[in-house]
């Protein structure tokens, strides 16, 4: 009992760290995209120097959503696919 007790806190526990995560990563696509829409306002090498950054914090968003949904996933397939 204590074992299944002890269990269920930690999945909890997870699961908060995943909706918050989820969270920060909403907070930084939104950011990503008022950078982008910004993008246009600029010209020559500093336009330049912005799309690299701006291409490098893309993948590194969908780097970060994708993991977030593998984890996810994982804790919904242990929770029995709830």
């Amino acid at each position: 009992m204590e074992t299944a007790l002890r269990l269920r806190s930690i999945r909890a526990s997870r699961a908060d760290f995943i909706c918050k995560a989820l969270r920060d990563l909403e907070a930084q696509i939104e950011a990503y995209q008022r950078r982008l829409r910004r993008l246009e306002t600029l010209s020559g090498p500093k336009r330049r120097a912005e799309e690299i950054d701006l291409d490098l914090e893309k993948r590194q968003l969908e780097e970060s959503g994708r993991v977030l949904m593998r984890h996810a996933k994982k804790l919904q397939a242990e929770r029995g696919g709830r």
